[in-house]
């Protein structure tokens, strides 16, 4: 293999651990989110599904009752 092939792959390495990197950190800075992450499983039999989203979060509000009349 050549020199110049060399450099290439390395430095190919370096951006693909750069970015696993950065997808890494970036993730964590967040973790605080303001909808926090949520994940639901369901399994039956062979079926088995996930469904991630991001469930809403109150804010120490008062919600049932306070923000619409209940009844």
């Amino acid at each position: 293999m050549n020199t110049f092939l060399k450099r290439i792959l390395i430095l190919l390495s370096i951006i693909a651990l750069g970015l696993l990197l950065y997808s890494v950190f970036v993730e964590n800075i967040f973790d605080k989110r303001l909808s926090p992450k949520d994940t639901v499983k369901f399994e039956l039999n062979d079926l088995r599904l996930k469904v991630f989203y991001n469930r809403p979060f109150k804010k120490e509000r008062e919600i049932f009752g306070a923000l619409v009349p209940y009844n």
